[in-house]
């Protein structure tokens, strides 16, 4: 499973993998990256870009994106 959350201005992706046994499992996660850098705003709408495009590719269901209070 794949998700970000955002606060608006700061993002953070992560990729989640479920335990073959359905329990646990291991999680990987982005540094909090920042609209107020160029660089990391390009990096955060190439993400978005590129999972909304394999999600239409493979059938996925994109997930909601959450929040967190400002």
């Amino acid at each position: 499973m794949r998700g970000a959350v955002t606060s608006g201005k700061g993002w953070m992706f992560f990729v989640f993998n479920a335990g073959k046994d359905g329990r646990g499992g291991s999680y990987r996660t982005s540094p909090i990256l920042s609209l107020d850098s160029m660089e990391e705003r390009d990096l955060v709408v190439g993400l978005l870009r590129v999972w909304v495009r394999l999600s239409r590719v493979y059938g996925g269901r994109l997930a909601d994106v959450a929040y967190l209070d400002r």
